[in-house]
C-alpha cells in the first residue's frame, strides 16, 4: 500500500494524487443546516472503505479530511475489476 502525505486543507485534497476531481454543491436538501455537500471523487484505483465507494460525500471538509487520510486505502485488481470490467 502507497503511504500518502497527511492532508489537511481543502487545497491538499484538490491537490491529493488519489483524487480525480473535487466540488462543493449547494444541496439544502441533503443537509438544510449547512446547506451544501462536499463530493471527493477518487481515482479509478482508489476506495473508501467508509462508504464502499471511490468517493467521499460529506457536508464538510472537515469530514471529507478525516476520510481521505483514514480510509482512502488502494483497490484490490477485483475491486477495480467490478468498477471498470462488470461482475
Amino acid at each position: 500500500m502507497s503511504k500518502f502525505k497527511k492532508v489537511r486543507t481543502w487545497k491538499d485534497i484538490l491537490k491529493d494524487p488519489r483524487v480525480e476531481r473535487a466540488y462543493i454543491e449547494t444541496d439544502y436538501c441533503w443537509d438544510p443546516d449547512h446547506g451544501k455537500s462536499i463530493w471527493v471523487e477518487l481515482k479509478g484505483e482508489y476506495i473508501n472503505t467508509f462508504s464502499d465507494t471511490r468517493s467521499i460525500h460529506e457536508s464538510t471538509v472537515k469530514d471529507c479530511i478525516e476520510q481521505l487520510n483514514l480510509m482512502v486505502r488502494e483497490a484490490t485488481p477485483k475491486e477495480v475489476k467490478q468498477w471498470f470490467g462488470g461482475h
